[in-house]
């Protein structure tokens, strides 16, 4: 939950359960909602591979965004940079959450 909420931005809207089981719906600030469940841990610890592979997130300002994340610890994997995706310039940065997720920032005003 720090990660989502520090790193990410994102304000809890409702938590139910107590830890290691909590879950959490997740306001992402634009009317939509991510909901995280926490799991027990791992025996052996975290593991090699992420359960979600990749998210992509929306992002007005990707350089704020990469900075937000990298301030609460996540991993930078890629700083911001310029692309075309689709046919669409856009800016794009990715950054590694806790679980070894990969969360990418996309910025465009057309998509």
């Amino acid at each position: 939950m720090q990660f989502w909420q520090g790193a990410m931005g994102f304000q809890s809207a409702i938590e139910w359960g107590a830890a290691p089981r909590r879950a959490c719906m997740l306001d992402t600030g634009d009317g939509n909602y991510l909901e995280v469940f926490e799991r027990d841990p791992l025996p052996d610890g975290p593991s090699e591979q992420a359960a979600i592979l990749h998210f992509c997130f929306r992002a007005e300002n990707c350089e704020a965004a990469v900075e937000r994340a990298r301030a609460a610890g996540a991993e930078v994997t890629m700083e911001p940079k310029n692309v075309e995706v689709f046919g669409f310039p856009v800016r794009i940065a990715f950054v590694k959450g806790p679980d070894g997720e990969i969360c990418e920032f996309f910025q465009n005003e057309v998509l």
